[in-house]
């Protein structure tokens, strides 16, 4: 048999100093406010049902998503509380048997005596403890932005819930503010008969919004040839970017964007459009960052603004001299390059014919033309193992 009821049945029951303890209200006669239907969950439902309709619906009414408008805050606040209240197993009972007005201390019916517990915001239930064990007081919240059913505020317990969660996508990559929008809705005042509780001013008071990190750049990647690093390009790319509506919802929106590649830009450049990518507000609208990438070419390497080529060459041409024509840069043009004999250090320099610096106008670096010896893979002949070692002499 319920404690309450128990005590209806006791003829010391009416002298009680708090006044006559009526029998629970039933389902759907209950005063206040109905927090399963706040959640939009049944009066069974479990700890699991009740976080996960918490959060649907705290996502939805969360202020810094609505523009801080009162009406979403206030709804923002219900769902903290509702949730506070149903997920904490004493608070839940007390609640199923009475009602909000049993968590405020106050009797189910109307023509009880209004409470006069002491000090402690919410009234100790009869004979101090609360069924089970423990010393009881439920503390509460009026329609501000303070701390509801427990003592924490909304915020505390959308944190709470949220804790092991990245947000960044909903709220930018700095996570969600503060109750930026919550800090006007003025404070508590006294509360009456609560033993000379002051009021609790919340205006301003630690509500400031925290401060929103810009979100990640959108990275693209350009792959260019050798060619149009040295001669320089305009590469056309189409990107999409996320834009949050006011409803929530984001709306995904297709540019097209031309990337002007300067003559002799290196692999590694990032070209940067600031606040052209994804916007989630409050955050910043995000960068769009394009990064350089040199593809490989068949004959030609870039050495910073050098072009280095390489040649193969046979060991009795590398002893008896090298003449060899039509070697080309990335200007087109052909040149010839002459050696007595060339050795696998040998390096020769054809001046300007590189790639462009860009720091340094009408400059260039050099071709660099570079030699691989071919060495035989056996010399069992003898005779031409004493040719080779008389022309190494």
């Amino acid at each position: 048999v319920p404690f309450w009821t128990r005590l209806e049945a006791s003829p010391a029951a009416s002298a009680h100093p708090h006044g006559t303890i009526k029998r629970a209200a039933q389902p759907g006669t209950m005063p206040g406010r109905d927090f399963y239907a706040i959640l939009g969950v049944p009066r069974n439902a479990n700890e699991a049902m009740l976080k996960k309709a918490y959060k649907k619906k705290a996502l939805q009414f969360h202020p810094d998503r609505n523009n801080n408008s009162e009406e979403a805050s206030a709804k923002f606040q219900e769902l903290g509380e509702a949730y506070e209240v149903l997920t904490d197993p004493q608070k839940r009972a007390v609640y199923d048997q009475f009602g909000e007005e049993g968590l405020r201390g106050v009797p189910a019916d109307p023509d009880g005596p209004s409470p006069g517990g002491g000090g402690g915001g919410g009234m100790p239930f009869p004979g101090g403890s609360f069924p089970g064990g423990g010393n009881v007081r439920f503390q509460f919240s009026s329609a501000g932005g303070g701390p509801g059913f427990g003592g924490r505020s909304p915020m505390d317990i959308f944190r709470s819930v949220f804790a092991d969660e990245d947000l960044s996508s909903l709220f930018g990559n700095g996570g969600m503010g503060g109750l930026g929008g919550m800090a006007g809705m003025g404070g508590m005042g006294g509360m009456g008969g609560m033993g000379g509780m002051g009021g609790m001013g919340m205006s301003g008071a630690g509500a400031a919004a925290a401060p929103v990190s810009a979100p990640a750049p959108l990275n693209h990647t350009l792959n260019l040839s050798l060619e149009e690093l040295y001669a320089g390009a305009t590469k056309r790319v189409r990107i999409s970017r996320r834009i949050m509506q006011p409803n929530g919802q984001a709306a995904t929106t297709s540019v097209e964007k031309s990337v002007p590649i300067a003559p002799g830009t290196k692999s590694g450049t990032r070209i940067v459009y600031p606040g052209e990518g994804d916007h989630r507000p409050p955050a910043p609208p995000a960068d769009v960052v394009f990064t350089v990438r040199e593809r490989p070419h068949p004959t030609l390497r870039r050495d910073g603004d050098d072009v280095i080529t390489t040649l193969s060459v046979t060991l009795a041409e590398a002893l008896s001299g090298v003449r060899r024509a039509g070697i080309r840069g990335l200007d087109g043009r052909e040149h010839v390059v002459e050696r007595d004999y060339v050795t696998p250090t040998t390096e020769i320099r054809i001046r300007g014919h590189g790639m462009p610096k860009p720091k340094q106008p009408g400059q260039r670096g050099d071709l660099v033309v570079r030699f691989d010896v071919e060495f035989p893979a056996t010399l069992n002949d003898p005779e031409r193992r004493r040719t080779v070692l008389q022309a190494l002499r």
